[in-house]
C-alpha cells in the first residue's frame, strides 16, 4: 500500500473514531464556549474526509487532543486516543517553506520531496502506532495474571462471551472446559500480542515483507 493511501486509511479512520467524542460532548455540554472545542473537533473531522492533504491529519490530531484535555473522561479509552493524537504529532515532519519560484522552477522535484516526506512520515508514524499497541496488550495482559480474572464464575471474559451467545445457543449445554479456557485463551493472546508485532516488525526491517504481512493479517484478524 502506498504511503499516501496509507495515511488516508489512518485518518478516516481516526476521524470515525473521534466522532464518539462529539457525539457525547454534544449530549453533556450546552453552551457554546463549552462546545468551542468541540465543533473545532467537528470541522477537523469532515475536512479530513474531504481534503487529502496531510494537513488534514495534524489538524485532526492538534483538535483532538485540546478536546480530549478538555472534555475527556480521563478513561483509558481517552487517554489511548490522546496518545494517538500525540503519536501522530511528535511523528509529523518539520514544515519546509519553498519560494514561490522554487515551486515554479522544480514541480516535479517539489512532488518528488512531498513524496519522500510522506513516506517517511507513514514509516515513523507506523512504528509509533505499533509501540502503543505493544504497550497497551502488554499492559492489559499483565492486568489479567489474577485469579479472579482466571476464575469462570466471576471472570467478565465468561460472563461476557455468555452473554453475546444466549440468543443462539442454550448457555447450559457449553462445556465447562470452554469457559475455564477461556480466560487463559485472552491472557495468552494479550501477552503474546506485542511479542508477535515486535516479530512482524523485525521481518519488515530484514527484508521479509510477506512474513510481516501475514503476521499483521492474523493479528488484525484475531484482535478484531
Amino acid at each position: 500500500m502506498e504511503a499516501a493511501t496509507e495515511m488516508r486509511v489512518f485518518t478516516m479512520i481516526y476521524g470515525h473514531c473521534l466522532t464518539l467524542q462529539v457525539v457525547k460532548d454534544v449530549q453533556i455540554y450546552r453552551t457554546s464556549s463549552e462546545l468551542a472545542p468541540t465543533f473545532l473537533l467537528a470541522a477537523a473531522i469532515v475536512w479530513s474526509h474531504l481534503s487529502r492533504s496531510e494537513s488534514a491529519l495534524l489538524g485532526l490530531a492538534a483538535s483532538a487532543l485540546l478536546v480530549l484535555c478538555t472534555h475527556g473522561s480521563q478513561s483509558n479509552h481517552v487517554t489511548l486516543e490522546a496518545i494517538i493524537a500525540l503519536g501522530v504529532l511528535l511523528t509529523a515532519p518539520a514544515p519546509r517553506w519553498r519560494s514561490a519560484s522554487s515551486k515554479r522552477s522544480h514541480p516535479g522535484e517539489a512532488e518528488t520531496e512531498r513524496e519522500q516526506r510522506r513516506l517517511l512520515w507513514s514509516g515513523r508514524l507506523t512504528v509509533s502506532m505499533r509501540a502503543v499497541l505493544g504497550v497497551l496488550y502488554a499492559m492489559t495482559g499483565f492486568a489479567k495474571l489474577n485469579d479472579a480474572w482466571h476464575d469462570p464464575h466471576v471472570s467478565c471474559c465468561v460472563q461476557m462471551f455468555l452473554g453475546s451467545v444466549a440468543n443462539f445457543v442454550d448457555v447450559r449445554l457449553l462445556p465447562p472446559v470452554l469457559l475455564r479456557s477461556l480466560p487463559y485463551g485472552a491472557t495468552a493472546f494479550e501477552l503474546g500480542f506485542p511479542l508477535a508485532l515486535a516479530g512482524a516488525h523485525v521481518c519488515e526491517i530484514t527484508s521479509r515483507p510477506g512474513a510481516a504481512r501475514a503476521v499483521l493479517r492474523a493479528l488484525t484478524i484475531m484482535g478484531a
